[in-house]
């Protein structure tokens, strides 16, 4: 059995990448992020908030590129 992987069939959005963000009435919204729970210690918070900040994390949006296209074409 074999499976053929199309490379097409979702599309990576990255920050700053046009589609990464979409909009809502007037409220513009990121299509991904990172959660950080009260739960986590402090000191991780904020390490992981300065990689952040640094560009070592970012959030990574993935879309199926069908749907990607027809948001596109609706504009």
């Amino acid at each position: 059995m074999s499976y053929t992987v199309k490379p097409n069939e979702v599309k990576t959005l990255m920050p700053g990448d046009e589609g990464f963000k979409f909009n809502s009435n007037l409220v513009e919204y990121p299509r991904a992020g990172i959660v950080i729970t009260d739960e986590c210690p402090d000191n991780l918070k904020s390490q992981i908030w300065i990689y952040q900040r640094k560009g070592w994390i970012k959030p990574v949006a993935y879309v199926p590129t069908k749907e990607f296209i027809w948001e596109e074409l609706q504009k």
